[in-house]
């Protein structure tokens, strides 16, 4: 390696920052052998940030203005060795924080897994969509022991279908202990989350809850929201099944949306717990 590589150390850097990094300065504090043989920087910042093995090319040098893609911008000044020692002795205290933080991170987890081990015994320990399924079956005939659960699952998702018995609230309350995460639409990836939970007793990408409601459940829905609402052009449980509450409304003459039969039937009877 050059004695010109060598030079740069103590070079003042500014770096640039991104949507999830902030700015902040600080300077070159080594030089070792890249790839290919060439010269390759590392840089740490003021607040501990470091970078290693980084390219003179990603740095932007005065007079170098239209150099597109540089994250770094050297400033200038040169920093002393003392200041040099100063920065990596920063690194260090941030690395030993970080490592001290995931320590106790990993710590409450592993005491939060054997809680739940305590908590909930007859539940099978795993982390799979199998067991998840398996314990989610357990859970709802423990908390709903006269309804019938259908349970079933994929190497991803977990479907479970009943009728009226309890809402749907009522069931993702349980149910959803049991999601590994969640599709973000904005990045169109699914983004995992690991728990505690979903460590001890298992997880599935998605989970989805249906619940069928009968006739007689629906029938008392209607006359709960009659006594609520009025009678007015009050539809029968046929005319629900078929979608033609939609075009009536106790509440207003202009049938549809929030104010028609369809729609608050359909809030009605999805508040009501059925036997």
């Amino acid at each position: 390696m050059n004695a010109d590589a060598q030079n740069v150390i103590g070079l003042g850097i500014e770096y640039t920052g991104d949507m999830a990094n902030t700015p902040g300065r600080g300077a070159v504090v080594a030089v070792r052998e890249g790839f290919g043989g060439h010269a390759a920087l590392d840089i740490i910042l003021k607040d501990g940030r470091e970078w290693r093995a980084v390219s003179p090319l990603s740095i932007k040098h005065p007079g170098e203005e239209g150099k597109p893609g540089a994250r770094f911008h050297a400033l200038p000044l040169v920093l002393t060795a003392e200041e040099v020692a100063e920065l990596q002795a920063g690194a260090a205290m941030r690395k030993a924080s970080e490592k001290a933080k995931a320590d106790e991170a990993a710590a409450r987890f592993a005491a939060e897994c054997t809680r739940l081990r305590q908590e909930f015994p007859y539940l099978e320990v795993g982390q799979y969509s199998k067991t998840a399924a398996a314990n989610l079956r357990k859970m709802l005939k423990t908390a709903f022991p006269r309804v019938k659960f259908s349970v079933r699952c994929d190497h991803s998702s977990i479907n479970v279908r009943w009728t009226d018995g309890p809402t749907a609230a009522a069931v993702c309350e349980i149910a959803h202990r049991f999601k590994a995460g969640h599709f973000d639409g904005m990045t169109d990836c699914y983004e995992y989350s690991r728990s505690p939970w979903g460590e001890t007793f298992g997880s599935a990408e998605y989970v989805f809850e249906h619940r069928e409601i009968s006739d007689a459940l629906l029938a008392r829905a209607i006359e709960a929201a009659a006594q609520k609402h009025g009678q007015k052009d009050r539809p029968s449980v046929a005319d629900y099944r078929a979608g033609r509450a939609d075009r009536v409304s106790p509440l207003s003459d202009t049938w549809g949306g929030a104010y028609c039969w369809q729609s608050i039937i359909y809030r009605t009877v999805n508040e009501m717990a059925g036997e």
